[in-house]
């Protein structure tokens, strides 16, 4: 075999010498440094290339990432601005229960697929609507609520953190609104079913509004009852 040292030139794997090594793919004995050598050498470029690829797939992550959160940011400041500050009224005066009775919820959990409108902005924008949900009813202010909510999605690791805090607000504003609050069923809800049990509040805080596409606000509150006739006056 050419390139073979002498001593490495048997013909089969019995006739190979005491530093050589018989190549059962090449059919071919081999010096026992050299096999080394070419092994190690494929399995240094092969750990470099699977290196590089794991980290470039880290880079793309966070760029992609990074894009989602500065894309959500812009979006929530117009959300804020034509749709949050232009609420009517708030829920946040009324205290826990003292203003409702407690009574079932009049919503399902797939009632936003009846309203198209409703259902995309739990789909793409959630944080956002569910941060609007929370300062609507009074339990916390939209911007830590959108933050929290935002990040938490994002981040592996405190989702189940998120989920519970989640599962608390929503608590509380079941309780504003006169429902019962279960936590461990909204547990299961935030962690499972985020978009739509945050358009479910949605629908559930309505305040007597209509959020329609591009973020505009339409009342949908009944006109006001005709002034009552000028009474003739007697002379």
């Amino acid at each position: 075999v050419a390139g073979v040292p002498t001593w490495c030139s048997g013909r089969d794997e019995v006739d190979c010498g005491d530093h050589c090594t018989w190549n059962r793919a090449n059919f071919a004995c081999e010096a026992v440094g050299d096999a080394s050598t070419s092994t190690g050498g494929e399995t240094s470029t092969s750990t470099m290339i699977k290196r590089e690829v794991h980290i470039n797939l880290e880079m793309s992550e966070m760029i992609i990432g990074g894009i989602s959160v500065f894309i959500s940011l812009l979006f929530a400041m117009h959300y804020k601005a034509h749709v949050v500050d232009q609420l009517p009224y708030t829920l946040a005066h009324l205290p826990e229960g003292n203003y409702f009775t407690v009574r079932n919820r009049n919503k399902g959990l797939c009632a936003c697929f009846k309203d198209f409108t409703t259902c995309c902005y739990a789909c793409y924008c959630a944080p956002a609507m569910a941060a609007k949900n929370y300062q609507a009813t009074g339990v916390c202010s939209f911007w830590p609520a959108f933050l929290i909510l935002l990040l938490g999605r994002l981040i592996i690791f405190t989702c189940c953190c998120t989920s519970v805090l989640m599962a608390y607000m929503s608590g509380e504003m079941k309780r504003k609104m006169g429902m019962q609050a279960d936590m461990c069923w909204d547990c299961c809800l935030s962690c499972c079913c985020f978009q739509c049990e945050v358009a479910r509040e949605s629908m559930e805080v309505a305040l007597q509004v209509e959020i329609t596409c591009c973020n505009k606000v339409r009342s949908t509150a009944p006109p006001p009852p005709p002034p009552p006739p000028a009474l003739a006056q007697v002379f």
